[in-house]
């Protein structure tokens, strides 16, 4: 059974803007709760003249700054083979994406990585496999502590940048809500978490309601007004009994609202 939960971005580009050339992709799925080597990966080189002929930018400066790296980080950027042209690298990501159906986005910050490769599906007449609530921010967690692990040498590979910010964010959960890692029982993200932020003690704990529930594929915990788990989309049978009130309505993010809402409580989607 699929184990992962989350998908780490990053990719090289030689722009700083929205609409930079991308160079490279680099994906790792993964499980936040479950701190391991248990990945899996895919990197794409792109070629870049692909993205030149989508008149995606090229910033002077930045080509300045991507010589004065290692010669082997400029190879991996700029040489190394195979490399696939822009729309063929957007196919295979989002293929990765759906193969694991991960239910969180993350990247270095939100104002980079997803927006220049938005921009490129765009220019293709195509869509990204996750939507915006899905996104994640890890720069904003490792901020979170002053003791995070140290970036490797080999920076500026998509790939161990991914995993680099991955062992970075499982650190972090791990320090403030120890519970949670490694407990199927309590790993959602909605749960309602006490954490106590001094040197002696961190505790995370979840107050039952009345209709929450623990799947029955994966264990995860969710609230009674989830049809199917927050987690691994598994569908509970027993919620189909569940009485709704006129008016109240389905969200695509896989929550109910009530009637009075006019957009989802959850993700902010407006109502159709």
């Amino acid at each position: 059974m699929n184990t992962f939960t989350d998908v780490m971005i990053d990719i090289e580009t030689a722009s700083i803007k929205y609409n930079a050339c991308i160079l490279s992709i680099g994906i790792v799925a993964f499980n936040l709760y479950s701190p391991s080597d248990n990945t899996d990966s895919l990197e794409l080189l792109i070629d870049k003249k692909s993205c030149d002929d989508l008149n995606l930018h090229t910033c002077e400066n930045t080509m300045k700054w991507w010589s004065t790296q290692k010669p082997e980080v400029r190879r991996r950027a700029f040489e190394d083979g195979p490399r696939l042209n822009i729309k063929e690298a957007l196919i295979k990501l989002n293929d990765f994406c759906k193969k694991y159906k991960c239910k969180r986005y993350w990247s270095q910050g939100i104002n980079f990585d997803y927006i220049v490769l938005e921009n490129a599906y765009t220019q293709l007449n195509m869509n990204p496999t996750w939507k915006f609530w899905q996104l994640r921010d890890s720069r904003t967690i490792q901020h979170m502590l002053s003791d995070t692990p140290n970036k490797p040498e080999d920076a500026h590979d998509a790939i161990s940048d991914c995993k680099h910010q991955i062992k970075v964010i499982q650190y972090v959960y791990n320090k403030l809500m120890p519970d949670q890692m490694n407990n199927e029982n309590i790993t959602s993200d909605t749960l309602s978490t006490s954490v106590s932020l001094n040197s002696n003690s961190s505790t995370s704990v979840y107050n039952f309601r009345k209709g929450d529930w623990n799947c029955r594929v994966c264990n995860a915990t969710n609230f009674s007004t989830r049809l199917n788990c927050f987690k691994c989309d598994s569908f509970e049978p027993e919620q189909k009994v569940r009485i709704l009130k006129r008016g109240d309505w389905f969200c695509e993010c896989g929550v109910v609202n009530y009637s009075s809402r006019t957009s989802c409580y959850k993700c902010t989607s407006v109502r159709n």
